[in-house]
């Protein structure tokens, strides 16, 4: 009975090794600022996909047959009568160009509790960029798992995260003009 016991001990211990080694570990982290804007009237030519290729805002129109743009496109931000906020490319609430992409990114977000005195903290304190493991650690702790956020407020921290776990990011809300038309905010990416 012991050595079943002992067996079944190993085999766990095993289990749970392997399943480790296949969890992808980012290595790596983005920063930038960024800004996006989506007006109702200006349908694809908006700049309202952020692309961590680009580490920019793109437009519906520029992304037509660019796989490899179409792919790193994390969020899309969206505003018409009281909706406004950020969506993931295969959430987004008007139908678009992206309908004909070749791949769209699914992508979760979390609320964080992240103050913007924290943030500034955490700029001061890693002033050559966030550790990984602080991206991962409050993707970890957010809540309320959705594939948008709507509305978005200013100082606000978000985290996200793609489908497959090889990016997670955070996202903090600098500014939204008086009509939602745009947005700018700093964006950390680990990958």
């Amino acid at each position: 009975m012991k050595k079943i016991i002992s067996f079944a001990i190993v085999l766990l211990a095993l289990s749970a090794c392997k399943k480790d080694k296949g969890e992808f570990v980012p290595t790596t982290v983005s920063n930038a600022e960024g800004y996006l804007e989506y007006n109702q009237v200006d349908g694809d030519k908006n700049t309202n996909w952020y692309s961590i290729k680009a580490m920019d805002g793109l437009s519906s129109k520029s992304l037509i047959g660019d796989s490899e743009y179409q792919e790193s496109i994390v969020f899309g931000y969206y505003n018409h009568a009281d909706t406004y906020g950020l969506f993931s490319p295969d959430n987004f609430p008007k139908p678009t160009e992206q309908g004909n992409w070749t791949t769209r990114l699914p992508i979760s977000f979390r609320k964080t509790t992240i103050t913007s005195n924290q943030m500034q903290q955490y700029r001061d304190q890693y002033k050559d960029g966030f550790p990984v493991q602080l991206i991962l650690d409050n993707w970890k702790k957010g809540t309320n798992e959705q594939k948008s956020i709507t509305p978005i407020q200013k100082d606000a921290t978000y985290a996200f995260r793609s489908q497959d776990g090889k990016l997670t990011g955070l996202i903090q809300i600098l500014t939204i003009n008086n009509v939602n038309t745009n947005i700018q905010f700093e964006i950390w990416i680990a990958k």
